[in-house]
Parts: structure tokens; sequence; C-alpha cells
């Protein structure tokens, strides 16, 4: 403190006021490089390519788990190829009319949805996984959403072109696949009856501003309180950066400014727990979806993406019965070949409980309020 006594002894108040000009100017400048720093090496790590390992290909496959598979290739509209599993069910000796293209998240495979597959394909479906450009067959840039887009698209595309004439799909995506998922229920195509998620993101940028509220919590510029917090200034970097390097905003990348374009039933699950993306997601999907059937599911302290492994077969079966009851089937294990009425009066039974279930626990959410 002397020191600074004594430097300052003797100064006039011009030099005082260029002297502190000097200071602000390069604690500025500093900020400003740390910024511009930040923002770049945010929006490369988003955009990077994932880095290819030996174990890409120790995965189990629907052989694994005795599902009868075709590998299909899909190409995106930028001419990415894509690998694909295509589980096909048939009923009666024909290939069944009702299908679910899944959708995994970020930097997962094709593999890690093959639980939920199960469940699909013995309850009736066909089922397609594909994998994001993150597994491409050639290594390539890839986002969180933005490109990713364009590969749901193309497996939907290709679904579209193979399924039966009368057939209809559904969707399930989890994580990035979940936005994925909404972004392409969005799109209103007249075979898409239904979309189911698990901890799907509304948008892109607040998923990345969650990840830096975590790292820089308290962080303020110069320590002072009434100055915005540096993972603010950082998040606006790597949004300015994403834009000026890649072309894109992450502010637009996610299904929340076509939320109200959905009109199909839609069964939003989310983790209370979710560290990654906060249940607030879940809450402003439900609300901002224009879907007049919706269910909105919260499962008790699990983090991000976890609900199906705490509870594998009520996972399983909540996702099945959603889609029984939008596309008109009896729940697994009710089916009877050569009972067709009694096929019939379970679905209603099943759907009628389905219905007293759902307002209970919305009879629950009102009074807990």
């Amino acid at each position: 403190m002397w020191k600074l006594r004594e430097m300052l002894r003797g100064r006039t108040a011009r030099e005082l006021f260029m002297l502190l000009g000097k200071g602000v100017a390069g604690a500025t400048t500093a900020t400003v490089g740390l910024c511009a720093g930040v923002g770049a090496y945010g929006a490369y790590s988003i955009n990077q390519p994932r880095q290819r390992w030996f174990t890409d290909n120790f995965v189990l496959t629907p052989e694994t788990m005795r599902l009868p598979y075709k590998k299909v290739t899909i190409e995106t509209e930028d001419g990415i190829l894509l690998d694909a599993w295509f589980m096909e069910q048939t009923v009666r000796g024909k290939a069944s009319s009702n299908l679910v293209l899944c959708c995994n998240p970020y930097n997962q495979d094709k593999s890690s949805l093959l639980g939920v597959a199960r469940g699909l394909w013995d309850s009736g479906y066909s089922v397609l996984l594909y994998d994001f450009r993150s597994h491409a067959r050639e290594q390539t840039h890839q986002t969180i959403g933005y490109l990713e887009k364009r590969d749901g698209d193309a497996a939907l595309d290709w679904l579209c072109a193979n399924k039966p004439k009368d057939g209809r799909i559904g969707l399930v995506g989890a994580s990035m696949g979940g936005a994925v998922a909404l972004m392409l229920a969005a799109e209103r195509r007249p075979e898409v009856i239904a979309c189911a998620t698990d901890c799907a993101f509304s948008c892109l940028k607040d998923v990345i501003g969650t990840r830096l509220d975590r790292m820089f919590p308290t962080t303020r510029l110069f320590g002072m309180d009434s100055i915005l917090p540096l993972h603010v200034l950082f998040l606006e970097s790597i949004c300015f950066m994403t834009r000026i390097i890649y072309g894109y905003d992450p502010a637009m990348v996610g299904p929340r400014h076509e939320l109200g374009n959905i009109d199909i039933p839609l069964l939003i699950v989310h983790s209370e727990k979710d560290s990654v993306v906060p249940l607030s997601h879940g809450f402003e999907v439900h609300s901002l979806s224009g879907s007049s059937e919706k269910e909105f599911f919260v499962v008790k302290n699990a983090e991000h993406i976890e609900s199906f492994f705490l509870d594998e077969k009520e996972y399983t079966r909540r996702i099945v019965g959603f889609f029984d009851d939008v596309f008109g089937n009896a729940p697994a294990g009710l089916f009877v070949a050569g009972h067709e009425a009694q096929h019939q009066a379970n679905i209603k039974i099943a759907s009628a409980k389905r219905k007293i279930s759902q307002q209970k626990q919305r009879q629950q959410a009102s009074e807990a309020a």
C-alpha cells in the first residue's frame, strides 16, 4: 500500500487521470481478449469433429438382443452418410404399419436406445435407429442440434419412403435427440402422429449458459457485483464467434421457436435433478407446444437421461403405453391372435386406466401447487 502512495505522491490531477485511464484501458483490453479467446474456444468445442476411438465399434447390436434387423445407409442433404438399423416388425406376415424413429443423445451412437427399441419392437412396432453425424462413416463437423436436424430429416425421409402404404410414424428422442424429434414434429408431416422425448432442450444457448454458470457460478468482472457475471460475457462471446465462424446462432437452435407448430400428442419426460438440461426446459416445451394432448412426467431424483436406468420396466411401459394410446394398440402382452373382439376391449380398458392415472397425477400436482 505504501508503494502505491509513493507512486501517486506529487502527481498532478491530470497525470492521475491519465494513469487511471491507462489502467481502465488495459483492464478492458484484457477482458475483451479473454472473452474473445473463450468465445473462439467455446465455439470450436461445440462444432469440432468428435475424436474417434477404437472403442467406437464396441457396441451392442440388435442381434445381441435377439432382434431381427437390417443395416441401411442414409444420406443427408449435405452428403453425409449415416449408418442405421431397421428392425421391422410383422403382423400376420405383413409389415407392421406402426413405426417409430429413435433419435439418440449427443455424441452417443444409435445403440444407446436399443433398450427402448426392444420394448417398442416387442409391442408390435417397427423401429429405425440411426447415427447422428458425430458417428458418421467419415469424420465431419458436428454441432449440438443445428446440423443434426438435417440428419433427423434424412432418417425420417428414409422411413417415410420405406414404410407400408398405411404406415404411421412416432418419434422418440433423448437429450439432443429429443430436441431434434420436437423439431421434426413441428414440420407437421402427415405420417408423424406422436412424439415422446426425454430431457430434450428447448434452446441450445440456454444449455451452453447453464454449463458456463456451473463453471463460473459467482465470478464477476473486477469483483464488482454491479457488473455482469463473467459467464454472461463468455456466453455472448461463444454465440458471437459461432455466428461469425460457423454461420449459425445457438439462440436459434432448438425447438423453442417452433413448439407452437406441434399439433400431435406429446409425452415429455424430464429428470428432476438434470444438471445438463434443467427441468425448466421440460416445462417450457410443455407450456409452449401447440398440442392439445400432452403429458409431462417428471422423474424424481434423476440426473440427465438417467430415467431409463433407474427403472427400465416402468420407463418402457410409459413410452410404449403412450404410443399404444395414440396408435390404438393394445398394451404389450394383451394381444392374442384370433381374439380381435377381446383385443379391442383390452384397448379400451387400458386406455381408460391410463386416463384415470393421468387425472390423478394432475390432481396431485395441483394440490401440491
